[in-house]
Parts: structure tokens; sequence; C-alpha cells
């Protein structure tokens, strides 16, 4: 049994998705842009590549792509809609966030600034560090699988990159892929680290950070130490070179350890650098790309355009002073419902307003409801919980935590915006003096 390619199918469908251009492709598997024409919602269906059979170890890799994307739980990694496991065709369905794959955007701008990068990079250990929580490294970061959209918004997909343990690894140059991958080693959080630098200087740079060519790529993130950025670019900042440097070490020992670490480091920089938010930071990349309204928004379903009756001017004058006293009856009786108190049905208020909080925390922070782990900061929903009272704890890695308890009532929103006292390790961002490579391995 073989799962069917689009031409096969005739209809271009998988299950109740009508299937698009094609996003993303890895070693087994492609993924689409998808739409449900029963609701017009879009989504992402990744299916097996034509001519692959839909076997029990490809089930087994993509129901554990499901379930670790369903731990991880952080809204920077795909949203997993359902598994689609029929007689002829094998697919996972994920929310479609339609925004722009970073490649697309450095194809267009070749350079981004320096804060953007940054806020990018910084986006980016949100995901990898939920995903290091449990227990897994991504181990496949590209700019291919970074999302970016209108609305400032980063997100990290997989390709084959959970898929492992089957046979499955990712389908990549070896540009992005750290020194021990390229000599068979298991990726570890130290990997996403290696693989987030070079994505970094990619964006500030123009170019990888070792020099191209067949054969040569691999040996040179072996063997040979990337330039300074600040000799390709007087404008970066040292401190921001030396993040980039360390994230790019050969031993993996010498990186930052995690995502978490690294987004202390990077936060740590941004601050320094601007005072804007990240998400306006990320969103101009898209403009400056020429791609903030590439895509257009889903379509909804709006009702056909009826003529309008206009009555004769005398008839409009005739009914002005009874519309006058219809309007103000109605508006004097929604005062009167306003103001009465809600009635109870079965002892309880037929009338629920939610109770929300709305929080920040700069640089960033982990936010803890009553001892439960809510989100990672930046958070662009108010949060909603009981009213009553509850203890709110913002946690980062290099930052006493901070409590703060909160009495809320139905209804009320309350804003916690909290300011964490980061201290950095004393060797967060050092890096060893790296000479200038040969003139050779200019852009």
């Amino acid at each position: 049994m073989r799962t069917l390619s689009n031409h096969e199918r005739g209809n271009h469908r998988v299950g109740d998705y009508q299937l698009g251009d094609t996003v993303e492709t890895g070693t087994h598997t492609v993924v689409y842009r998808a739409r449900r024409p029963s609701d017009g919602r879009h989504f992402l269906v990744k299916t097996l590549k034509k001519g692959l059979r839909a076997n029990e170890e490809l089930r087994a890799a993509l129901a554990r792509e499901r379930s670790l994307l369903e731990t991880a739980n952080h809204p920077g990694l795909p949203t997993v809609v359902e598994l689609i496991d029929e007689a002829d065709t094998l697919a996972l369905v994920y929310l479609d966030r339609r925004g722009h794959r970073l490649t697309a955007v450095l194809e267009r701008s070749t350079r981004l600034p320096v804060t953007t990068a940054l806020a990018v990079s910084l986006e980016l250990c949100g995901p990898l560090a939920a995903l290091h929580r449990a227990g897994i490294a991504h181990g496949g970061l590209r700019a291919d699988v970074v999302e970016l959209t209108e609305g400032g918004g980063v997100f990290v997909h997989a390709a084959d990159a959970y898929t492992r343990g089957s046979g499955e690894e990712p389908l990549m140059l070896p540009d992005h892929l750290a020194p021990e991958q390229l000599v068979g080693d298991k990726p570890q959080p130290h990997t996403d680290v290696f693989s987030i630098g070079a994505l970094l200087y990619r964006m500030i740079a123009g170019t990888y950070p070792f020099a191209r060519g067949e054969g040569a790529v691999s040996q040179s993130i072996r063997h040979s130490q990337p330039r300074a950025l600040g000799t390709r670019d007087r404008g970066v900042p040292s401190h921001v070179d030396k993040i980039v440097l360390r994230c790019l070490q050969k031993r993996p020992e010498d990186r930052f350890g995690d995502a978490t670490t690294l987004a202390s480091a990077l936060a740590q920089a941004l601050t320094a650098e601007t005072s804007l938010p990240n998400w306006i930071l990320v969103s101009r990349a898209l403009s400056a790309a020429g791609l903030a309204d590439d895509l257009p928004p889903p379509r909804e379903q709006v009702p056909l355009a009826r003529a309008r009756f206009r009555p004769p001017a005398w008839l409009r004058r005739a009914l002005a002073p009874v519309a006058i006293g219809v309007g103000a009856s109605l508006a004097l009786g929604l005062l009167w419902l306003a103001l009465r108190e809600p009635e109870e049905v079965g002892g309880a208020s037929a009338i629920r307003r939610p109770a929300q909080l709305r929080v920040l925390a700069h640089p960033w922070a982990e936010v803890h409801i009553d001892g439960k782990l809510v989100d990672v900061t930046p958070i662009g929903m108010p949060i909603e919980v009981s009213p009553g009272r509850h203890k709110v704890t913002f946690k980062h890695p290099n930052a006493p935590d901070e409590l703060r308890t909160v009495d809320i009532v139905e209804g009320q929103t309350i804003v916690l915006d909290v300011e964490m006292r980061v201290v950095l390790p004393q060797d967060a961002g050092k890096a060893e003096p790296v000479p200038d490579a040969p003139s050779e391995e200019e852009p």
C-alpha cells in the first residue's frame, strides 16, 4: 500500500483537505498548503512522497511527531489538527499560520538589520526550548523551516526532524549542520544552538559562516573558523559578534548549553540595541522584503449584495419623528437592562464574563499560574482564569523568580508587567579571538 500523489488523486485532496502549493520537502514527506472547502479554513498537510508505502514504521513516525508536538505544547510550534491514517492515505494536518518562510525573506532582502536578526533568533529560542524540555532536539533547523507572520510571529516547523528513529533523517545541505552531526552523532540541544548561530550569521552577513563549494562546506564546518561579523560589517556590535561566534564553536561544551541559555544572552544583546518589541522587528522584515501583503487572508463567506431600497423624500420626512421616538425608547430599554442585576438560574449568574490576565515580562519569562506552566512570553492573547486569588510566578534561568498575587473578579482584566532582574553568567558571550579567513572565502 502506498500514498497516492496529488496527480494520481486527480482531485488533489487528502481527506477533507484541498491541496495547494508545496511548502516543505523532506526525505520521505512533503508538506502542502491546503484548504478545507467546508469552512474555508487554511491548513498544512504533511503526507508521504509519491511511491512511498505507508508502512508501520512511517505510521509510528508521524504518530510520534504528533505526540511530541502536543507534549511540547508551545505556540511557536505546529498545532496538530488531526492524523489521517486510512486505507490509502497517511497524513498529518496542522493549522496554517499564513506566513512566509525565512528563505523567501532572505532571497529578497539578502541581509536583515541586526536588531531584526536578533529578534527572529530570540523568538526561535522559545519553541526550541520547549522541545528541549520535552527531551528532543530539533536537529534540522534551517531557513526554510522558520516561518514569519505579519503579526510578528516566529514559528519553527520540522520537515522530518521529529521522525528520527525510523530511518528518517532531515534532508538538508550541510550549511546548518553542527560538526558533531557531520560525523553521525545524535542531535542534542547544543546542536540546535549551533544551527541558530548559523542562521543568525546568515541573516546579518548575507552569507553562511563557512566556505561553500562542492565538498568544502563540511570540511570548513569541522576545521575552519568563521570570519567575525565585524570584519564583514563594521556596524555589528562586538557583543553580538561574541554571541554568534560562541554558538559556532566546534566543541559542544564551548557553546551555550541550550536554547534557554542562548535566549538570555540574545535578550540582553537586543535590549542594548533597541526598545522596540520583537513582533514589530519581525513584521518589519516581511515589509522590507515586500511580502507583508503577499498572502491573502483566509476566505470568508460573504453574502451577495442586495439592491438597496431608498424611500422617497416625503416619506423619509414623515417617518423621521417616529424613528427618533423608537430610537429613544430602545436606548432607555438597553440602559435599564445594563444596570439591572443579572438573573440567577439554578444559583448561578445567567451571564458569565471571564476573568483575564495580560502578562508582560522583560526580556522574557516562563509564566506559571498556581504552579502550572502556562506559556512563555511574549503572549499575544490574554489568559483566561477563574475569578478568585491566583499566584503568578515569572521564571527566567538567569534571574530570581518574580511572584505576583492577584485577586480578580468576574469580567475583570488585570495587566501584570514585570522586569526580570537578569544577570548573565560571567562567561556568557565570550569567545576566543578568531583570525580572519582567507580572502577567497569572500562571498
